[in-house]
């Protein structure tokens, strides 16, 4: 209602020539449409939670969209994001979108038929890593490998075509939260894996910094706003004293509750957040300026010796980072399956987490 309320009121100021500033001018486009906001990817695009499923005009894509109303009055949203999508589906299509042929496909034809678009939003990834792992714990190697390659090799060329096909739209690829911290819960064990994680989740991070570079794309860098790097000991009032990094998993996602992966309301909208602080003004028939990357993400992909000792416990007092040893050569794929086979089975101690909440609440 709201939305509409304000395209009305655009044509209201438009036919008085009261017209908005600069600010608020809506770029120059081939047709007479609204100008177009494009969400892509997978369950975290889809805004997908346990028990309500999807949810494309919600999630992080409706809050976005909000925010670029700002910029474009009377901006709308196709969201062609599918649950359970993978680099290769989005690619060449499979099971997990409801409308025929791939993401890729319907997203190109949509550029196409719609020059009005300004922004695009690309959610990808995720699961070429964590459908590697079965409900029991088991790990498939091949798989892991595989994922980690595949993200590398195509992401920056997906980005560079969306770019291509909408040479006047920003486009923006998130990362994702370290859902994986929240194997703290479960004791001495699961804490050390929860500070690994941060090397394979730091090593993801600048894959998908390079690849928005690379594709002259942005990138938001959400792993950052959910605090994953930060150790420092808090009280939170359901698990006790916990870092902060695992609160923030705890009450941002179901990842604690439900031993799901996804955001929740909260998680969503901080994740929206990070991608509307990065929009850009439009500027009329002017192609976009160069990109950008959130404050926290670095130029290169960090290379990292996955075989070193995991890193002593955290204390109190500051940031407590696990330290990275760093080495030239990009990230060699090989390397990390040492460290991924220790991350993914976790996932066979998660089961604990719950219990682990129980306990914590018995003692408030």
């Amino acid at each position: 209602m709201q939305r509409r309320i304000l395209t009305v009121l655009a044509a209201v100021l438009l036919v008085l020539g009261l017209g908005a500033g600069p600010a608020l001018a809506r770029p120059a486009a081939a047709t007479d449409e609204p100008v177009a906001y494009l969400a892509l990817g997978d369950s975290y695009g889809a805004g997908y939670q346990p028990g309500s499923g999807a949810d494309l005009e919600g999630g992080y894509a409706g809050p976005v969209l909000d925010a670029f109303a700002a910029l474009a009055p009377g901006a709308q949203l196709t969201n062609l994001s599918c649950g359970g999508e993978t680099v290769e589906s989005y690619r060449d299509g499979g099971r997990f979108c409801s409308y025929e042929g791939s993401q890729r496909e319907a997203a190109l034809a949509f550029l196409a038929e719609h020059p009005e678009t300004r922004l695009v939003t690309l959610s990808l990834g995720g699961n070429n890593v964590q459908t590697c792992v079965s409900g029991s714990g088991s790990v498939d190697l091949a798989c892991v490998q595989q994922g980690l390659a595949t993200i590398r090799a195509e992401l920056p060329g997906l980005l560079t075509e969306l770019r291509a096909a909408a040479p006047q739209a920003q486009v923006i690829v998130t990362n994702y939260p370290d859902v994986f911290l929240a194997a703290w819960l479960t004791g001495p064990s699961g804490q050390d894996l929860a500070r690994l994680s941060l090397t394979l989740v730091n090593a993801l991070n600048g894959i998908y910094d390079t690849s928005a570079t690379a594709a002259g794309a942005d990138f938001a860098d959400v792993s950052d706003a959910f605090r994953t790097s930060d150790f420092t000991m808090v009280d939170d009032p359901t698990y006790g004293e916990i870092p902060a990094n695992v609160a923030m998993i705890c009450s941002m996602t179901w990842m604690c509750t439900e031993q799901d992966i996804h955001a929740n309301d909260d998680g969503y909208a901080l994740i929206a957040s990070v991608v509307a602080a990065m929009l850009r003004e439009l500027s009329g028939g002017e192609e976009p300026s160069s990109p950008s990357s959130s404050p926290s993400s670095s130029s290169s992909s960090p290379t990292v010796d996955l075989t070193s000792t995991v890193p002593p416990s955290p204390t109190a007092g500051g940031p407590q980072t696990p330290a990275l040893v760093q080495t030239d050569g990009g990230l060699p794929v090989g390397a990390t399956l040492p460290a991924v086979l220790a991350l993914l089975a976790m996932a066979g101690l998660l089961g604990g987490a719950a219990a682990a909440r129980r306990r914590a609440a018995a003692r408030h």
